[in-house]
């Protein structure tokens, strides 16, 4: 039991987000870690358990096999398992175990993981497992992912600290399939949220711009080429919120995605022949009085074409600033203006029966 709610069962997620704020969240938490005043380190094992289970909804044989290389000599390293060709590699802090430093010195120890796996496994068995396959991640170009989940909550200074050294830490590791996140309390409760396909409430209401090199409009929708570049540009502006509408996970592994990424690479120029193009449903769009082709969308949300954009977004990231501005190509974009949701999930249903 957690709260008052079995979490024995299989969508646990849905249970959290119906009945937690972010306070709430807060209390339920330190009950489940600080429950019969546990060591400061068996604090950090609750914490990281209930991550794993909560969050990434491991069983518990699976937490324990996660988790077994946590402690002396880990690496920041408390948990770590891999799935769909992905690996997830995690670090939990919690309450004042949390510093900033804490940030800085993990990222620098994926940092040394990454470019030399066997160098710090030492005499930790399961960490030296752990290098083995991301020596084979790396190779054959597979997912790595790396979270540092704390449930402190961060400043906005903070938070835009944290942006800054994501962006730093991926584009210095573009050779490889990188991603890094960071969560505080805030960023916990919003992963409920997207995992229900609710957007979060600092997210409602945002503008921003997206530059169309042709279009078609009817009625509430347009239909658009947009340079790849541009649609890029869009994408990492916005990445935080913009694909919380999709009902799949970013598959990075399979034919669809890795005939994408071939056209990307090779055929970019013929992208726009290639590909189904991305569907975003939005609150509302209007054009710059100045310029018939900027366009500002309110609150847009990509609710089919994911893997499409994941893959533009993580691509365009690794190209050289020479190579980003030689990216020829264009993609088709269709935009919904959907003011109240009505149709939303309609339309994120009903396009999504088909890959893309």
């Amino acid at each position: 039991m957690f709260g008052g709610f079995d979490m024995s069962k299989v969508n646990v997620q849905k249970q959290i987000v119906d009945v937690f704020n972010v306070d709430r969240l807060h209390y339920e938490l330190f009950e489940y870690v600080e429950e019969g005043s546990p060591s400061d380190v068996e604090k950090g094992n609750r914490l990281s358990r209930w991550i794993l289970k909560y969050m990434f909804e491991r069983m518990e044989e699976e937490i324990i096999d996660c988790t077994d290389m946590s402690g002396k000599s880990d690496n920041s390293v408390d948990a770590w398992y891999e799935e769909n060709n992905s690996i997830f590699i995690i670090q939990a802090k919690y309450n004042t175990a949390h510093k900033w430093s804490g940030i800085t010195q993990f990222i620098v120890d994926m940092n040394r993981l990454l470019e030399n796996p066997y160098a710090i496994a030492g005499s930790n068995a399961r960490l030296y497992s752990l290098s083995e396959k991301l020596e084979e991640y790396k190779s054959e170009n597979k997912s790595i992912e790396f979270y540092y989940i704390t449930d402190k909550e961060f400043t906005s200074e903070e938070n835009d600290k944290i942006g800054s050294a994501i962006e730093k830490f991926e584009n210095e590791n573009r050779a490889n399939k990188v991603s890094l996140f960071v969560f505080d309390i805030n960023s916990i409760k919003d992963y409920f949220e997207m995992a229900l396909n609710r957007l979060p409430k600092r997210y409602r209401n945002k503008e921003t711009q997206l530059i169309l090199k042709n279009k078609f409009i009817r009625d509430t929708t347009i239909v658009a080429e947009v340079f790849l570049k541009d649609f890029a540009v869009f994408a990492s502006k916005n990445k935080e919120y913009l694909f919380y509408s999709n009902i799949r996970s970013y598959l990075r592994s399979t034919d669809v995605n890795d005939a994408i990424l071939d056209t990307f690479k090779n055929h970019s120029e013929d992208f726009w022949f290639y590909n189904n193009g991305i569907t975003i449903v939005c609150d509302d769009f209007n054009f710059n009085k100045s310029h018939d082709f900027m366009l500002y969308i309110k609150t847009p949300q990509i609710v089919n074409g994911c893997q499409t954009a994941n893959t533009i977004l993580n691509e365009y990231k690794r190209l050289s600033d020479v190579d980003k501005n030689k990216l020829q190509g264009s993609i088709l974009i269709k935009i919904i203006k959907d003011v109240n949701g009505i149709r939303k999930d309609n339309i994120t249903r009903f396009t999504n029966k088909q890959n893309s």
